[in-house]
């Protein structure tokens, strides 16, 4: 995971530990509307209130990032 990432720790396991939970935070209760494959290493959840969620793998890495308009501290 790159160092600017939100959930950035010097510990890998602690940093999955905290990307999973701040992902399924910002994911609860959104309603899927459509799952895109724009290129072959990346799939786009879409959901019906414009929050979009990216799977990417990059550089032997899988890549998490979510775009939307919510408040993290909801």
């Amino acid at each position: 995971m790159r160092e600017t990432s939100a959930v950035y720790d010097k510990d890998p396991k602690k940093q999955l530990i905290k990307e999973e939970k701040r992902a399924t935070k910002l994911l609860k209760g959104r309603v899927v509307k459509k799952i895109r494959r724009h290129r072959e290493e990346e799939v786009l959840i879409e959901f019906e209130d414009g929050t979009r969620f990216f799977i990417d793998w990059r550089e032997n890495e899988l890549d998490l990032s979510i775009t939307g308009d919510f408040n993290e501290d909801e």
